[in-house]
């Protein structure tokens, strides 16, 4: 341990100049955050319970879109810059640009299912503006991959917070103006925010092909087979992540449903870092993978330690108060939603590992481990929420949603510690 301490130490100056400004980027997401929790005290229950179900259907439609190839390129670029990576950028930017049109256009098509089947919530005309925002998400995630693959995570920063800037700006002014009243404005102002991130993301450098290099139909091919993977990941990381807020808008009343929301809003923060870290670890871990390099399982256990001594800290705090927290905040209006909060703070303790480990497999060429853990965690979630959201609401949710990453994660970091320490001792 004190060796690990003294390796973080000594690299401070790196870590602290690619991972800072990803640390801003993601505090910039988790300031985001902030201001839907603030939203809430503004919007009727029922809009915030429809924001939370139609950000769960966005999410998943982001990630059929293109979403999971993104990875692909995070990990293709940072393996170097000749000729083959350039063609492998170039195949996932493609993918990614002609998956996020067709990811949009799901939505639109499947626009009437989704209001009929989400009858009681107000849900009318959204499925336009849902298909806008996965659209520009996705085109403003193709530059803004490139970028981070290089370990221009500065550029990026200013890429993000302008998306912050733009998003808070909006919904600040239509608070201030007593204007905000549905979801529809909200996700307004999502595209808004994404169109203006890709602009800026432009004008610092970011493209959306590498020049110099087509690509071919054996390069597309590379980047689906691993995208494949990565796909099923994906989808099984969307079942444990947001299968809670689609099964508790059709199982549980709108007050469980948007107290769940809320509190889930309120413990993001361990993901914030978690992302922060991942943007960091994937390239890394590929560029040391393709070179021989070893010291990748330090590296991932330095992250995890960082990760948790900044972590625990503010678990400990917030559970502690998590009632005047919510009163505080809401001024009443989600107190009883205080044992789901403390729930889903202490199941963030346990997400680092299972992140980070996931980000190396990723990085190493072992997507198939996160994918294993993954289903592991979705079945295993799905189940306890069919058992307990009918008896404790969104208290039921958050108690799944902390046994499954528990059981995620140790899956996680038994099968990548086995395949590096057995690849170390085969080297050796």
């Amino acid at each position: 341990m004190s060796k690990l301490l003294g390796e973080i130490l000594g690299a401070r100056g790196r870590i602290a100049s690619i991972g800072l400004p990803a640390l801003v980027s993601q505090a910039a997401v988790a300031a985001w955050g902030v201001v839907v929790i603030l939203v809430a005290r503004i919007i009727p229950k029922e809009a915030y319970a429809a924001y939370s179900v139609a950000r769960s259907i966005e999410f998943f439609a982001a990630l059929l879109g293109g979403g999971f190839v993104l990875q692909a390129l995070l990990k293709f670029a940072a393996e170097g810059s000749g000729s083959r990576e350039k063609e492998l950028l170039n195949a996932a930017s493609l993918m990614t640009a002609v998956l996020s049109v067709a990811g949009a256009l799901l939505i639109l098509a499947g626009g009437p299912l989704i209001e009929s089947f989400y009858a009681g919530l107000e849900l009318e005309s959204l499925p336009p503006v849902l298909a806008l925002v996965v659209l520009l998400e996705g085109l403003c995630g193709i530059p803004k991959n490139a970028l981070l693959a290089a370990h221009r995570t500065r550029t990026v920063m200013w890429g993000d917070l302008a998306s912050f800037a733009v998003r808070a700006g909006t919904i600040g002014w239509l608070a201030l103006e007593r204007r905000l009243s549905s979801p529809h404005q909200i996700f307004a102002a999502q595209a808004a925010s994404s169109l203006v991130c890709l602009v800026i993301l432009w004008a610092l450098g970011g493209r959306f092909a590498a020049a110099g290099a087509g690509t071919n139909l054996a390069r597309v091919r590379q980047v689906m087979s691993y995208s494949l993977v990565t796909l099923g990941t994906t989808i099984a990381s969307f079942v444990y992540s947001w299968t809670d807020i689609l099964m508790l808008g059709k199982m549980a009343p709108e007050g469980e449903t948007a107290a769940y929301g809320v509190c889930r809003s309120m413990a993001a923060f361990a993901m914030v870092l978690n992302s922060a870290a991942n943007i960091v670890l994937i390239p890394l871990a590929s560029r040391m993978s393709s070179q021989g390099r070893g010291g990748i399982l330090r590296r991932t256990w330095q992250g995890v330690l960082i990760i948790e001594v900044v972590l625990l800290p503010f678990v400990l705090l917030s559970v502690v108060f998590a009632k005047p927290i919510l009163h505080l905040l809401f001024d009443g209006r989600y107190d009883y939603g205080w044992p789901v909060l403390t729930a889903l703070l202490l199941a963030s303790l346990v997400r680092p590992p299972g992140s980070l480990f996931s980000a190396t497999g990723a990085g190493v060429g072992r997507p198939g481990y996160s994918l294993q853990s993954v289903i592991v965690t979705a079945l295993v979630n799905v189940a306890l929420n069919a058992i307990l959201i009918p008896r404790y609401g969104a208290l039921g949710a958050s108690i799944a949603t902390a046994v499954s990453l528990s059981m995620g994660s140790i899956a996680v970091v038994f099968l990548v510690s086995r395949h590096l320490s057995g690849r170390r001792a085969a080297e050796g």
